[in-house]
């Protein structure tokens, strides 16, 4: 009796779900559709900001490619790896990697969220490697005390650290800032990925100036970790028209922000004056 009644049961249950069978599985299909369009949509997105990251990857050139008397070796003699190492009482090290350009014979220029964590450490060690093309380079101990400092505009000016015996670097050689202008072609020279000096040229221009925040110039040159500090050069006249802080990355499309050259200019009072050579 009771073996019947639960076959019954059982009959019944499964006569409800087969009742019900043709208002669920339209449900159960559209949530599978919708589940297999988001995973498709999904993985389309990531191949394509892999193909972004890669695209523009191919754009940066090493300079070591170019021969010692082209231009561009000639202007990079003033670009550096900024190299920050931050230790803590406990004698724990972290470094972090910048690029920074002499724009003086003893003052150096770059980005102030490079320096900003120094801070809340115990110690901290600042170099500026020049003529870092291969894997020589010349070091130059920096003052971690900025000569001037700006978190909203994001840049520093730092001192090197003279000694007697060191050799002061050539600076860079036209130190002209203004504004840029929409589409004009640029080039960086930087040490992205804390690799030796590189250039970026291929597809790198001025692609407006930020119509909300006249501090900013968004630009289109490929850039990584460690291209922080660089100068934005305008091809036609090598005037300065930006300092490179940030890229925002989508998975379509890549901006590069920079603050711009006219607002440094109006802002410090040492880039505002004339460079001593």
């Amino acid at each position: 009796m009771l073996r019947r009644l639960g076959t019954l049961i059982v009959i019944s249950f499964a006569a409800a779900w087969l009742l019900a069978m043709p208002s669920v599985l339209p449900h159960v299909f559209r949530t599978q559709t919708r589940l297999a369009d988001l995973l498709h949509r999904t993985a389309r997105a990531i191949d394509a900001s892999a193909w972004v990251t890669q695209t523009e990857l191919a754009r940066i050139e090493d300079l070591a490619a170019f021969p010692e008397d082209d231009l561009l070796r000639r202007l990079a003699r003033s670009v550096g790896m900024l190299r920050i190492t931050l230790t803590d009482t406990a004698g724990k090290t972290i470094t972090f990697l910048c690029t920074a350009t002499l724009i003086a014979r003893d003052t150096v220029l770059t980005n102030q969220h490079c320096i900003e964590k120094q801070a809340s450490t115990d110690r901290v060690t600042l170099e500026l490697w020049l003529d870092h093309v291969g894997e020589a380079a010349t070091i130059h101990p920096v003052d971690p005390l900025p000569l001037e400092e700006d978190g909203e505009l994001d840049y520093a000016v730092l001192r090197l650290a003279r000694s007697p015996e060191m050799s002061l670097p050539l600076p860079w050689p036209r130190f002209q800032l203004r504004a840029a202008v929409t589409g004009e072609r640029l080039f960086i020279l930087h040490h992205s990925g804390g690799n030796p000096l590189q250039v970026t040229r291929a597809h790198c221009r001025v692609t407006a100036p930020d119509a909300t925040r006249r501090t900013v110039v968004r630009h289109s040159c490929a850039t990584q970790t460690g291209s922080s500090g660089a100068l934005l050069i305008a091809e036609r006249d090598h005037a300065i028209v930006g300092l490179h802080r940030a890229i925002r990355r989508s998975h379509e499309t890549s901006r590069g922000i920079a603050t711009a050259a006219t607002v440094l200019h109006a802002k410090s009072t040492v880039l505002s004056r004339p460079m001593p050579k």
